[in-house]
């Protein structure tokens, strides 16, 4: 008995997501193609030394300072009107909470995908960031300013959920 249409493009969406965790586990994406794609995937290691100077650089740094659970660093990352409430919400969470929730927002992270950065000026850009979770993977607009030479994060859109065919982790069974 032939299988239907719909049973077959379920089939190979499953097909396809599974072959995405799988590849993203490995990190099978290599250098050559991510420049090409245009997204940097990274699992919030040292930033890479090849991007210190461009906008996204920020990202990995608050990733980093995050990891490390070092809220002065975090905190290090941003500019304008975010700093100050940032600053705020830190000063009233007090040094061992801050260091708690850093590290324990990090860990929740599975994965980040960058996509490149959209300059809209030599000194500002927007970033979309994509995070990866266990159960769940969520885009925000991030934008960056340069200031005073370095990059940090000026703005943060509010997270778009994106729905997942495979959550992160499915175990596949033959």
């Amino acid at each position: 008995m032939p299988r239907s249409i719909l049973s077959r493009v379920i089939a190979i969406a499953l097909m396809a997501g599974i072959l995405w965790v799988v590849g993203y586990k490995r990190r099978a994406l290599s250098p050559r193609a991510q420049a090409r794609s245009g997204v940097e995937l990274h699992q919030s290691r040292a930033t890479p030394d090849s991007t210190a100077g461009a906008p996204d650089s920020v990202v990995w740094r608050m990733l980093d300072a995050a990891r490390a659970g070092d809220p002065a660093r975090y905190l290090d990352c941003y500019t304008g009107e975010m700093q100050p409430h940032l600053v705020r919400d830190f000063e009233e969470m007090g040094s061992a909470r801050s260091h708690t929730y850093l590290v324990d927002a990090h860990r929740r992270l599975k994965g980040v995908a960058v996509r490149s950065p959209q300059m809209s000026s030599p000194v500002e850009a927007q970033i979309a960031v994509e995070y990866v979770y266990d159960d769940r993977n969520e885009v925000q607009q991030i934008h960056v300013k340069k200031v005073g030479g370095v990059w940090k994060i000026e703005q943060v859109e509010g997270a778009e959920r994106i729905k997942t065919l495979v959550p992160y982790g499915t175990r596949v069974e033959r």
